[in-house]
């Protein structure tokens, strides 16, 4: 089963974009607090290696939809501690040429 969270639940070391605006955005490392063993975990963005067994990355796949290539993106990753698999839906904007900023949207998690 999957269960959807808010990224900003659990995603800690978020910034404010810029002063005129309440989104938070990623900065440095990515950083994820996980409810079930209350720890963080360091992860990277746009890592898509599919969870195993293939069935979990089709419940993985089927919760999430599509997305809009070059506006959306996810990565995959596990808690360091427990193992939970995770995704993570984030956002991009290209804010200027080639540099980028990255919004997270929403977790996705293997219960």
């Amino acid at each position: 089963m999957i269960e959807v969270v808010e990224g900003k639940e659990r995603l800690v070391n978020l910034s404010e974009f810029n002063r005129n605006s309440n989104e938070l955005c990623f900065v440095n490392t990515p950083t994820y607090w996980c409810k079930s063993c209350d720890d963080v975990t360091q992860f990277k963005l746009d890592r898509k290696r599919p969870f195993e067994p293939l069935e979990i990355e089709q419940e993985f796949n089927a919760e999430m939809g599509s997305l809009n290539e070059y506006e959306e993106g996810y990565c995959n990753f596990e808690c360091r501690i427990c193992n939970q698999k995770v995704r993570c839906i984030y956002e991009i904007l290209e804010h200027q040429m080639s540099s980028y900023v990255y919004f997270p949207n929403k977790i996705l998690l293997h219960v």
